[in-house]
């Protein structure tokens, strides 16, 4: 592998880790929506946020628990 692959593929994960921590801030904020404003077109958005980080998983082939499973 020569410097420009390495330097490639760790700059494409400072980028992918930049994306995440900026995702984990919004999801804390709950995508700046409050509880009593919450509307079926939120419940279909996250849903669709779901699908697409599984479809990232599944693409790097990580499983991850559903962390609602037990509940």
């Amino acid at each position: 592998m020569n410097d420009k692959q390495i330097t490639g593929f760790t700059n494409g994960i400072t980028r992918a880790r930049a994306k995440l921590e900026r995702l984990i801030q919004e999801m804390d904020d709950h995508c700046g929506v409050s509880p009593d404003g919450v509307m079926w077109g939120h419940v279909a958005n996250i849903q669709n946020v779901n699908a697409k980080l599984d479809d990232i998983l599944s693409f790097l082939q990580i499983s991850v628990k559903d962390a609602l499973a037990e509940v």
